[in-house]
């Protein structure tokens, strides 16, 4: 069985409690056979792993001061409320310990949160030009689609695709500095809520509100900018044939939206 791939801190930190779970159970468990004390003091941790997992640092003292008071009220009850000198050093101890323990643990939960949050960025965003990823856009269409039918809101959607003949002859970086160029300028010439992403030489965007007519017209303006910016960059294109475009509108063309789901290469494909 295939495993599954963790893409979020709560799916990390929800399996991070799992297995706080099923490894510490047992050494406190041992440990408490060899000194029923610090086995104790170890059984007291759960609280303050899982605070400091979801709630960080603020969280981690929270979990500990948790943990102390649960580790000294059952200490009491286990010695029948006689503390020896030795018995209350330690109790001290586990106490700085705990509060040691909180901070360093929701430190580092927060940097393990902090890494899977650039992580999905990203992932939804292409490099350089923050643009959405085709991945992202397919999930942003269906959203689209529940709306509609909850809402009755159409939207559009126009794709538009520089043909390989146009860029054959740049070197990587050049390409990659035009199409980045051009992702931008599309990203600064659109609505706010609209939506744009990119994959490879395909641009897709997402028009909310807007119908079949109204998206031919962005469409038109839009491929216009493609054409004046890669000829600003030494691309010989003289024909608007080059920038392919696909135009289709929801629910006006389910059809054609399913067609162009489909049709779309990995990531746009749902």
């Amino acid at each position: 069985m295939e495993r599954k791939k963790v893409t979020s801190y709560l799916q990390w930190a929800k399996n991070g409690a799992i297995f706080i779970f099923f490894f510490l159970t047992p050494l406190a468990l041992a440990t408490f056979l060899l000194n029923k004390f610090v086995g104790l003091s170890l059984l007291f941790l759960y609280p303050l792993f899982l605070f400091s997992l979801f709630f960080f640092q603020v969280g981690g003292i929270i979990g500990a001061v948790i943990s102390f008071f649960g580790f000294f009220v059952s200490l009491l009850f286990l010695t029948s409320f006689k503390l020896t000198l030795s018995l209350f050093l330690f109790t001290g101890f586990c106490l700085i310990f705990y509060l040691f323990l909180g901070l360093l643990l929701g430190r580092y939960f927060k940097w393990q949160k902090d890494i899977f949050s650039e992580i999905e960025q990203y992932r939804l965003h292409t490099t350089l030009s923050a643009l959405y990823t085709g991945e992202y856009l397919a999930n942003l269409i269906h959203r689209h689609i529940k709306e509609y039918e909850r809402y009755k809101s159409e939207f559009s959607i126009v794709l538009l695709e520089i043909e390989e003949d146009v860029l054959k002859n740049l070197s990587r970086i050049k390409r990659e500095k035009i199409l980045t160029e051009i992702g931008s300028r599309l990203r600064k010439g659109i609505r706010a809520i609209d939506e744009i992403g990119r994959y490879k030489n395909q641009y897709l965007l997402i028009l909310p509100h807007t119908p079949l007519n109204g998206s031919k017209v962005v469409e038109k303006r839009i491929k216009n900018l493609i054409i004046k910016t890669l000829q600003e960059n030494g691309c010989q294109i003289e024909r608007e044939e080059l920038i392919y475009s696909i135009n289709v509108a929801y629910p006006e063309n389910k059809e054609g939206l399913e067609k162009l789901l489909k049709s779309l290469e990995h990531p746009f494909k749902a």
